[in-house]
């Protein structure tokens, strides 16, 4: 369940970087939906892009 209350953000300014870290994000042991929602997902509920 807690996996449906994350999202992925940042605030630094350096774009180039967040390639490492969605990479990290997706090699984490965790169901690939719940890493669809980490990356995005979620927020586009949260924010109700869709």
């Amino acid at each position: 369940k807690i996996g449906s209350k994350i999202i992925f953000g940042s605030d630094y300014p350096d774009v180039t970087s967040i390639k490492n870290n969605v990479e990290q994000i997706k090699s984490l042991p965790l169901d690939p939906s719940v890493i669809e929602g980490i990356l995005g997902l979620h927020a586009n509920r949260l924010l109700k892009v869709f």
